[in-house]
């Protein structure tokens, strides 16, 4: 039998999960999408980057001030991301694929040619069950 947690269980691990980002002074929390380990696109994100899960909710957070929209600052195919707090470290991590495809991160194009416009429409973490 696997673990499992409580509703307000996964709130308050979805909630540590957001304040995380919010962590540090040094600049924004960024969700970066990367090709390997160079990163192509990067989203500023809000502060505080993540809403607190709703009580009604099961562990799910959702990141404030989208859609954002930014330029490439490089050419590639994306593969993954990870999201860094203020002061630049690493929170998240996962794949990216096309939509579809069952990443973690889902883009409607993954192959990206420098300065292409990029928007971030949503992002939303869920606690595991």
């Amino acid at each position: 039998m696997a673990v499992t947690h409580d509703n307000a269980t996964r709130n308050a691990l979805a909630n540590v999960v957001g304040d995380n980002h919010d962590v540090g002074s040094a600049g924004d929390a960024v969700l970066q999408l990367r090709d390997g380990s160079t990163v192509i696109v990067e989203f500023p994100l809000d502060d505080p980057a993540f809403d607190t899960a709703p009580a009604t909710a099961t562990g799910i957070i959702t990141a404030q001030g989208l859609p954002i929209e930014v330029q490439a600052g490089d050419e590639g195919d994306i593969d993954n991301f990870v999201t860094r707090d203020k002061d630049g470290t690493q929170r998240l991590a996962g794949s990216v694929t096309a939509i579809g495809m069952g990443g973690d991160v889902e883009v409607t194009n993954p192959n990206i040619a420098p300065g292409q416009d990029c928007s971030l429409e949503s992002l939303t973490y869920e606690a595991a069950p």
